[in-house]
């Protein structure tokens, strides 16, 4: 979060790009408030990343912002923002409950809203600011998350003149750009791969930056993303010119971070990119566990099975009226059973990432429960609508997860987070075809599997090309040429680069 003495004050032109570029450096947590004369935004930020924002002005609003693009009907729009108005509620919960979006779609539209609310804001010429760490986003609101390096990308590429990009680097041209291990992957998130290796080539430290800014000085998206590597301390400037030697070593040694994380119920469910990618430890064999550590793993696998449809008063065992005494001596008791620490000494590093789950889900109904004030609000909810986006930003979590592993060929791991954004919200229909995908892959391939949960997924969504296609592969598989080519004929029909 911005320094406890930068916490609130005014910025000139230009410089509430800088502002967003350190609360994303420093993954901070808040509510960032920000007044000019043209309106008064909020920006609600979760560990570096954007998950929501709201605006004063009507027609900046979600329901209305779809109505004016053709996506919901008018009257329909009204309708989900008087129901949000009523009961003391967000828009995209009225819409959820509404039915009045697909849950993805839903998805989309929030972060669409969030962006362009940053962007406009970013082209103010002078803005009031307040940075309230104090005050946390809704959890549910957490699977709106969005990397606010690329919105501060497309605003300054859109607002900004290339004379100010130079102004940036001006002091430093008779010096020499060292560029730091991660530059590669923070220009990666802004421009295409080809202009990212351009940028890393040209500041490798053997020339000036003044040289090296005459190789990508015609294009503004290359000058802008390197405005930012700056801006997050990737472009270190030297006297003398030198070469990064041992830098494949560099890169092997410094793995790139995959920013896939969803929080529901306070519990972190995306695990760093490095933990989601390892191989899980193979299980102690049977004959070597004991009654205890058994009896733990069972614990934590029923109460990891049940967190999406827990609630914080489940979580900890308890019922609705338990006293504040209770919750304490209930939280302190299930804290020290479930703490990871205690896994590796039952031979249960197998179930780590549940346990962590878990004992997080735990954690955080406690820090709800044991705040009185919290507690009330938590107990003033309307179940319905809470409960629906809080599974839906669970599933979303999982979803992601599992895409990423498909994608690293980590077929396994894959279909146990995509069985669970399936089981979280089963009527999606990039769910269960991701998910029939990974059994299709996995090794052992589960075919019969496979074929059931890709015929509900095109069934769900008769237009999902990339369904279809994945339904034509599977049926090959099952021998089945004529429906394959069907298959695969519609999917290419729908998206000619389906594949």
């Amino acid at each position: 979060m911005p320094s406890s003495a930068c916490r609130s004050g005014e910025l000139g032109d230009g410089a509430l790009a800088s502002l967003v570029v350190e609360c994303a450096q420093q993954r901070a947590s808040g509510l960032l408030h920000l007044r000019s004369a043209r309106a008064t935004k909020h920006f609600d930020w979760h560990d570096g990343a954007l998950v929501g924002a709201d605006s004063d002005r009507a027609s900046e609003g979600l329901c209305a912002r779809l109505a004016a693009a053709g996506r919901i009907d008018p009257e329909a729009a009204e309708r989900a923002r008087a129901q949000a108005q009523q009961r003391g509620h967000r828009e995209e919960a009225a819409l959820l409950a509404l039915e009045l979006l697909e849950p993805r779609d839903l998805i989309e539209a929030v972060r669409a809203r969030t962006r362009a609310l940053l962007v406009d804001a970013i082209g103010w010429p002078r803005v009031e600011f307040a940075f309230d760490p104090e005050t946390c986003p809704p959890e549910a609101a957490r699977a709106f998350r969005c990397d606010p390096l690329p919105i501060v990308h497309t605003a300054i590429v859109g607002q900004w003149p290339a004379e100010r990009f130079f102004e940036r680097f001006a002091p430093h041209f008779a010096q020499h750009p060292t560029v730091g291990d991660a530059l590669e992957a923070c220009i990666g998130r802004l421009v295409a791969p080809t202009d990212a290796h351009i940028l890393t080539t040209a500041f490798d430290g053997t020339r000036s930056v003044e040289r090296a800014l005459s190789i990508v000085h015609a294009s503004l998206r290359s000058l802008a993303a390197l405005w930012i590597a700056a801006a997050c301390g990737q472009i270190d400037f030297c006297e003398t010119a030198t070469v990064r030697a041992g830098h494949a070593a560099d890169e092997a040694a410094a793995p790139v971070e995959i920013d896939i994380e969803v929080v529901t119920g306070g519990a972190r469910t995306a695990p760093p990119a490095s933990a989601a990618a390892a191989p899980a430890a193979p299980p102690a064999a049977a004959s070597s566990r004991d009654p205890k550590s058994e009896a733990l793993r069972k614990d934590i696998l029923e109460l990891y099975a049940a967190l999406p449809d827990n609630d914080h008063y489940a979580v900890l065992g308890l019922s609705p009226d338990a006293s504040a005494a209770a919750i304490r001596k209930a939280y302190f008791k299930a804290a020290k059973r479930f703490h990871p620490d205690k896994l590796s000494r039952l031979g249960l590093d197998d179930v780590r990432q549940q346990a962590s789950e878990v004992f997080a889900a735990i954690a955080a109904a406690n820090e709800v429960l044991a705040d009185a004030s919290r507690r009330a609000e938590y107990d003033a909810r309307d179940s319905a609508d809470d409960i629906d986006l809080a599974r839906l930003a669970q599933a979303e979590g999982f979803f992601r997860k599992g895409q990423v592993l498909l994608k690293m060929g980590n077929f396994r791991d894959a279909t146990a987070l995509l069985r669970s954004a399936v089981e979280a919200w089963p009527d999606e229909c990039a769910y269960r075809a991701s998910y029939g995908f990974s059994l299709y892959k996995n090794t052992p391939a589960d075919i019969d599997g496979a074929f059931e949960a890709l015929q509900r997924a095109v069934a769900l969504d008769a237009e999902n090309a990339q369904a279809h296609y994945w339904l034509g592969l599977v049926q090959r598989a099952r021998g089945d040429v004529n429906a394959s080519s069907r298959s695969l004929a519609l999917a290419r029909k729908l998206d000619p680069h389906v594949g």
